[in-house]
């Protein structure tokens, strides 16, 4: 997608350009306006080597226009559609964020940093940006499209609908729009409207090579096997170094009887794309049923060997979008993608005790320790999680218990000043007080910043009669942190 900066630039003389931006700017000195003139021709000039596809030469003539003025948004924004085209997606993100400080109502800016985000996985991320656009541009197909998109990967397959259906309004052309709703159709289960919409969008570009995939998909589901086989080989013939062609091929072959033409297939499948799974396990057993019972053994074992690695990439993928809706307040969200990981990779520690950490925030206390439990089952040795556990038996009076989690994070890191604290907090509310200021005096002779474990290491010298050591002690937790008063005697 070439910059929404071509037309604009190109549609205006380029002293009436200068002349408001110069007012926007508030520069107006002749040197000043013949440096951005400057910076205004190095930026036309990079849009130029863009219509050419010179996509080097073209990011450097923004980085010249960015040298003489570094809040030129259009050149930050042109910069990071030319880094989003060449696969530097992080920088394109850096670029997009400059442009969208400069001008937050760069409703282009934000639509391109959404596409950005999504290549991360990034959907909430992705979802803020296309709601952006839509607020300055309502009737934006592409950020309909976008939003769509990223609310089907969340789960919302209803949202996604709705906002492709509304794209399709907008754009009614639009092949791959049309291609896109009709996977939101078929994930919804609505096969026949899903078909329809891939027709549809067939009939508008055959050349989307993916919207045979999944017309193929939908037509097999429905049962029709024939007519999908007639769609695969035009998906072949439409692009054929496409491993999910070949699979999909593959697997239609198999199903009608023809095993020669399914190992083929899911041969070339494997030559193309090694690490799916898939084809693999469907070629073991077309070699079975062939009688190849050692090659399809050897396939078998691969395939499980991939399955595993697949399903920990997923789980890592779902966890990390929880983690990114905990950030944002949204629980509810976070728990349900952190349950989809567990889904995919039960022996997953991180995922449990972040789901714990949700639960707790909900008040859901006793889901809270499952979790925690769970964690440590998968790692004993995960010290936070541990920590975490004792304080909440520590809440429900359960001494022996909360006690065996603090020992438990002590042993396991006796550097951990936080864990000396916890355990201190422990033996001073079971009144046991020499222990408990041994425990506080560990937390901060490890951590000399530590006002909490300060100002509890001055309550119980405090509690023994102390007061000299007391008072010490409060006035380092004050040091360190002003909200802590002295007590009064």
């Amino acid at each position: 997608m070439l910059p929404r900066r071509v037309s604009e630039h190109s549609a205006k003389p380029l002293f009436a350009v200068l002349t408001l931006w110069l007012a926007s700017t508030g520069h107006g000195t002749a040197g000043q306006e013949a440096v951005l003139q400057s910076a205004l021709a190095r930026n036309t000039e990079g849009l130029e080597l863009l219509r050419k596809g010179d996509l080097g030469k073209a990011a450097e003539e923004f980085r010249n226009a960015l040298k003489l003025d570094p809040t030129f948004a259009d050149a930050h924004l042109n910069l990071g559609l030319v880094l989003l085209q060449s696969g530097s997606t992080d920088a394109a993100i850096g670029e997009f964020q400059v442009a969208i400080r400069l001008q937050p109502k760069d409703a282009e800016a934000h639509l391109n940093l959404g596409k950005a985000l999504r290549r991360k996985e990034d959907w909430v991320g992705a979802l803020r940006e296309y709601e952006a656009v839509l607020e300055y541009q309502p009737n934006s197909a592409e950020a309909h499209r976008g939003r769509g998109i990223a609310l089907q990967q969340t789960g919302e397959t209803e949202g996604a609908i709705r906002e492709l259906r509304r794209a399709v309004e907008l754009a009614p052309r639009s092949a791959q729009i049309h291609n896109d709703l009709g996977v939101a159709l078929a994930v919804e289960g609505n096969r026949a409207e899903a078909i329809k919409e891939f027709h549809q969008g067939l009939a508008l570009d055959r050349s989307l090579c993916s919207t045979y995939n999944n017309l193929v998909a939908a037509l097999q589901e429905q049962g029709d096997v024939q007519q999908g086989i007639e769609q695969l080989r035009k998906a072949v013939e439409c692009e054929p170094r496409n491993a999910e062609a070949h699979y999909s091929l593959g697997i239609a072959l198999s199903a009608k009887g023809d095993l020669d033409g399914a190992v083929s297939q899911l041969r070339e499948s494997i030559r193309l794309n090694p690490e799916d799974s898939r084809p693999h396990y469907n070629l073991g057993r077309a070699l079975a049923k062939k009688g190849n019972g050692a090659e399809a053994s050897a396939e078998f074992k691969r395939f499980q060997d991939l399955k595993r690695a697949e399903q920990t990439r997923t789980a890592k993928t779902r966890f990390n979008a929880g983690l990114a809706y905990a950030a944002n307040g949204n629980l509810e969200a976070a728990i349900r993608d952190f349950q989809k990981a567990l889904a995919y990779n039960p022996d997953f520690p991180e995922a449990h005790f972040a789901m714990g950490l949700a639960e707790e925030q909900r008040g859901n206390i006793e889901n809270a320790i499952t979790e925690y439990r769970s964690a440590l089952k998968s790692n004993p040795s995960y010290v936070q999680v541990h920590n975490r556990l004792g304080m909440l038996l520590l809440k429900r009076q359960a001494m022996e218990e909360a006690q065996k989690e603090f020992w438990s994070a002590v042993e396991i890191d006796p550097k951990n000043a936080t864990a000396h604290y916890n355990l201190g907090t422990l033996m001073a509310v079971r009144g046991q007080m020499d222990r408990a200021i041994a425990e506080f005096e560990t937390a901060v002779r490890l951590m000399p910043d530590y006002a909490d474990a300060y100002y509890a290491l001055g309550l119980a010298f405090k509690q023994e009669g102390k007061v000299q050591s007391a008072e010490e002690a409060f006035r380092s937790a004050q040091r360190l942190d002003p909200r802590f008063k002295l007590p009064v005697n």
